[in-house]
C-alpha cells in the first residue's frame, strides 16, 4: 500500500484494518530484520476469527516505509513524518505479507526476506523520498 498522504495509512494499519473486519488481535511482536544492509523495523501480528467465512487465523508481517530513509513498525513513525511539512506531501508506504500460521516460522521468515529482496528497488525508491 502506498498513500500520497502518510496519514491515510491508518486505515490499512493491521490493528485497525483487521480488527474492523472482525478479526481479533492475538499478538503483536516487534521484529527487526536486516536485508542486504537495510534494517527493517516491523511487527509480526497474529489475528484470529471465529466467523466461518473468514480465515480462522493468520500471521501478518508488516512494516512502514517512510520517504526519509526509515522504516517503522507502527503509525507513530508515520505520524512523525506527516507532521513535517517538507515530507508530508511525499506520503508513505506499507508492506504486509499474510501467511498461514501453520507455516513454520523459519519458512515464513525466508518468504518475507525473499519478497523484500524481490521488491528492494521499489522499497529503496520510496525510502529516497524526492531524491
Amino acid at each position: 500500500v502506498q498513500c500520497g498522504d502518510a496519514r491515510d495509512l491508518l486505515g490499512h494499519f493491521p490493528p485497525v484494518c483487521y480488527v474492523s473486519h472482525g478479526y481479533r488481535s492475538v499478538s503483536a511482536t516487534p521484529r527487526d530484520w536486516t536485508v542486504e544492509g537495510l534494517t527493517i523495523q516491523g511487527t509480526i501480528y497474529h489475528f484470529s476469527s471465529t466467523r466461518p467465512e473468514e480465515l480462522n487465523s493468520m500471521i501478518v508481517y508488516d512494516f512502514m516505509i517512510l520517504p526519509d530513509g526509515r522504516t517503522c513498525r507502527d503509525m507513530d513513525g508515520v505520524y512523525d513524518t506527516a507532521r513535517d511539512p517538507r515530507k508530508r506531501h511525499l506520503g508513505a508506504a506499507q508492506l504486509q505479507i499474510l501467511v498461514d500460521p501453520t507455516m513454520p516460522e523459519a519458512q515464513r521468515d525466508a518468504l518475507f526476506l525473499t519478497l523484500v529482496q524481490a521488491n528492494r528497488r521499489i522499497i529503496d525508491a520510496i525510502l529516497a523520498g524526492d531524491h
